[in-house]
């Protein structure tokens, strides 16, 4: 196989070196494969149709998704993960915003969802947060808006229905929304409180067990 050299500034690279868990080589062939297939496609159809650029490149899009559906239906456990994270996991990262919970939030192929309340909730605690663990308020923001836009927050009335059933199941009745949303999502729940693994309904993974399982 060919090899090609490629440069990227020295920030750029201190940055990917953080998340070596990333096979960086395999992102680029990815991002050059298909800027390669567009132009294929664009080529093929400007020789001998009436089609603009435009329109070539919607094309190529409508078979990029279409394949990209099938392969996700039909071998859905390689593409992507999804999670329910819960509040001692959302804290820790905010306040370690580094390491192995860092490197999970923000894998690509993790899909991440929460309660709405969630974010209601930790904003009584947000000075107590600050303090204790000693950060400046405007990196505290920063790590919070940063993590927050990887987490999808839905709202009660979306799970509410799943409540009395939650009750029969959970460990733990502060959890009960947390086991709620999985009920209605159908997803495991990332969470370090062992207690939660009391039950057999819901699955619990703590951040070693998703390292374990996603071979990182």
């Amino acid at each position: 196989m060919p090899t090609i050299t490629l440069s990227v500034p020295e920030e750029l690279k201190e940055e990917m070196d953080k998340s070596k868990f990333i096979n960086w080589s395999a992102v680029a062939r990815e991002a050059i494969r298909i800027k390669v297939s567009q132009l294929k496609i664009l080529d093929s159809i400007a020789a001998k149709s009436k089609l603009t650029k435009k329109d070539a490149i919607e094309i190529g899009r409508k078979i990029k998704k279409s394949m990209h559906k099938r392969y996700r239906k039909e071998h859905s456990e390689v593409y992507w993960m999804d999670l329910i994270i819960d509040a001692n996991v959302f804290i820790s990262a905010i306040i370690s915003f580094e390491g192995k919970t860092r490197d999970l939030l923000f894998k690509d192929d993790i899909n991440l969802f929460a309660p709405e309340f969630l974010l209601k909730e930790f904003e009584k605690y947000r000075e107590y947060i600050i303090k204790k663990s000693k950060l400046l308020e405007e990196d505290f923001n920063l790590a919070l808006d940063l993590i927050s836009s990887r987490i999808r927050f839905i709202p009660f009335s979306e799970f509410k229905r799943f409540i009395t059933e939650t009750k029969k199941i959970c460990p733990d009745v502060d959890d009960v929304e947390y086991f709620a949303l999985a009920l209605k999502l159908g997803f495991p729940i990332w969470s370090e409180d062992k207690q939660l693994k009391k039950q057999n309904i819901v699955k619990i993974y703590s951040t070693t067990e998703l390292l374990e399982k996603l071979n990182l």
